[in-house]
C-alpha cells in the first residue's frame, strides 16, 4: 500500500464502488482484502484507500468451467455446504 497523490482519480475505485462490482461482496470485505494484501491499493491524502482499476483483475479470475471440480483452497470446498 502506498501513500500518493493523484489527479487522476478516474483510474481508482473506492472500496464501495469495487463492492458494487463484485456480487455478494462488502466495502469491508475489500478493506480487509487490502489490509491483508489480498488487492492492491493505495492510501490518498485523506487516509482512505483506492484501487487501481487494473488490480480488480486479481479478484475478478474467470470462473471454473462447467463441470469443474472446485480445487481445495477454493470457498465453495471449504465451506461445509453441500448436499450429504
Amino acid at each position: 500500500m502506498h501513500l500518493m497523490h493523484t489527479d487522476r482519480e478516474e483510474d481508482f475505485l473506492t472500496p464501495q464502488q469495487v463492492a458494487a462490482l463484485l456480487p455478494n461482496t462488502s466495502a469491508d470485505t475489500v478493506r480487509r482484502w487490502i489490509r491483508n494484501g489480498e488487492l492492491e491499493a493505495v492510501k490518498n491524502l485523506s487516509g482512505r484507500y483506492l484501487v487501481p482499476r487494473r488490480a480488480l483483475s486479481q479478484v475478478l479470475k474467470p470462473a471454473a468451467p462447467a463441470g469443474a471440480a472446485p480445487s481445495a483452497s477454493s470457498p465453495a470446498s471449504s465451506s461445509g455446504g453441500g448436499l450429504r
